[in-house]
């Protein structure tokens, strides 16, 4: 996900404050990935400013960028928050990048190649279809961003 953020062609935004979205910077700013925005929920906007950026609403940098790529830097499980990210996510390309809650690594294609042995040998050690299953799903979601695999 993040060599694709890399050569992406459009504005990269993110979803929320925090320390989600101060680690997500950090690893973007790491690898020279340009970000053009962070934007909250609506009724969370007030006039701030999240490194050195205004803090925008969804719709002020919809309107500005168009078309952009809304990197989500926080966690929810409230039903009105995970409705407006799936209505984003409908209109919008969206991420949810893995980053770790504490330490640097992240956990990307290159890592998972370096430790093909170490995944094997706890897939060969699932039970059932969905245990098998779910593993992957964890894995791909944690080199794609892509929620969906969640």
């Amino acid at each position: 996900m993040w060599d694709y953020l890399k050569g992406a062609k459009k504005p990269i935004v993110l979803y929320g404050m925090g320390n989600g979205a101060d680690k997500i910077i950090k690893v973007l700013e790491d690898r020279g990935i340009e970000y053009k925005g962070v934007f909250a929920t609506d009724g969370f906007v007030r006039e701030k400013y999240f490194h050195g950026l205004k803090l925008s609403s969804y719709g002020g940098l919809k309107e500005k960028f168009g078309d952009m790529i809304v990197l989500l830097s926080f966690g929810s499980a409230r039903p009105e928050v995970l409705e407006n990210i799936k209505r984003i996510a409908a209109e919008q390309e969206l991420y949810a990048p893995d980053v770790p809650v504490y330490g640097e690594g992240l956990f990307t294609k290159e890592y998972a190649i370096r430790h093909k042995k170490e995944l094997e040998y706890v897939y060969g050690r699932l039970e059932d279809e969905l245990s098998r299953r779910t593993f992957e799903n964890v894995i791909k979601y944690k080199i794609s961003g892509k929620p969906e695999y969640l």
